[in-house]
This record gives C-alpha cells, structure tokens and sequence, in this order.
C-alpha cells in the first residue's frame, strides 16, 4: 500500500510504502485506515489551538515588550491598565497550561487584550 506523506513546515511530499508484514487482513487495515480520517479532524482542531494559544501568549509578550520601552509616551493610567490586562492574560496562561481548551477561547482572551490595547492606543490622540 502506497500512502502519501507530506511535512507541512517544508512542503516536501513523498510516498511511503507499507509493506503488511504483520499478518493484518485487508479488513484491519481498511478499519485503521478509515479511523486515521477520523483523527484528522481532531488533529486540525489541536493544530488550531495550539496556533490561537501562540498568537495570544506572543501579543501578550509584544504588548508586555511595548509597554515597557515605550513606556513614557502612554499615559500613565493606560500604562496600568495594558500592564494588568497582559498580567491577567499571562496568569490565566500559566494558570491553565494544563488545560485544553478550544481555539475559540484563546481568541476570546486575544480580542479582550486587543481591545484594551487600542483603548490605550486611542486616548494618545485625544
């Protein structure tokens, strides 16, 4: 049985050969792979989640960045108020690194973040 591979950081595609050495009936090997389609999926739910939780973890660590060499032109009470919103962000992260949870829920703590960062962004001009 032929079944393509490919590594989705490069690209590079290619065939593997498997060879049934392991007395499996076409039967089992027909039940696997049709239950691999279904790990797909969850596969794709994972790799969503872990892409939402990085965009969260590194706008916290940007923001924290920012806050903290461009400190002087950001008044003060926003200053204080994007340092709590990013240690709230980084505490509930380290709080729940254990946990799984789905990308919607990363996105939610992003936009919420991102909220307050164009609150701070936007009192500059007024």
């Amino acid at each position: 049985m032929n079944v393509p591979a490919e590594d989705t950081r490069t690209g590079y595609k290619s065939e593997i050969k498997i060879i049934n050495r392991s007395r499996l009936t076409k039967e089992d090997v027909d039940i696997m792979m049709n239950e691999s389609k279904g790990y797909k999926a969850q596969d794709k739910e994972y790799e969503e989640m872990v892409k939402a939780k990085n965009t969260l973890e590194n706008y916290a660590n940007e923001q924290w960045e920012m806050i903290n060499n461009c400190g002087k032109r950001v008044k003060e009470k926003d200053k204080k108020a994007m340092l709590e919103a990013v240690e709230e962000t980084s505490n509930w992260l380290d709080g729940n690194s254990g946990e799984v949870y789905e990308a919607a829920v990363y996105q939610e703590k992003l936009e919420a973040l991102q909220q307050t960062a164009l609150q701070a962004t936007l009192s500059r001009f007024q």
